[in-house]
């Protein structure tokens, strides 16, 4: 298991969160939190696409000497803590979650969300006058 591994592309780093290798078969898991504008799913397939492109593909098979299956996946909220499917299926079907955990992590979305809005809130009713 590899955290936040950095992936020079030509267009770009890319620095997916977590890549893990089970079974033979190597996991390239991103995470995100996003807004209610569009599909999870959809937003979950944009993600993906991102590190799914043959430069990475070579990249993580050097890098790692795989030369089994790779799987890109998003792991895909909303800041309702509400799962994209395509993620949730994903994870539990590879067998790197459980139904619990799913709920866990929906519920530290929830919390994460409530923290942010506090601080926001705080920031906003008592701005800071003047230097220092």
């Amino acid at each position: 298991m590899k955290e936040e591994p950095r992936i020079a592309t030509t267009s770009g780093l890319v620095r997916p969160d977590l890549i893990a290798v089970r079974d033979g078969l190597m996991h390239v898991l991103d995470a995100q939190i996003v807004t209610d504008g569009r599909c999870l799913n959809e937003m979950d397939r944009t993600k993906t696409a991102k590190y799914n492109v043959p430069e990475v593909d070579r990249a993580l098979r050097h890098s790692f000497r795989h030369t089994g299956i790779i799987n890109y996946s998003s792991v895909t909220l909303s800041w309702r803590g509400v799962w994209s499917a395509t993620s949730a299926e994903l994870l539990l079907a590879a067998g790197l979650t459980t139904n619990t955990d799913l709920a866990l992590v929906s519920t530290r979305v929830l919390i994460g969300g409530q923290h942010i809005w506090r601080k926001f809130n705080s920031w906003r009713d008592n701005p800071r006058r003047g230097i220092g």
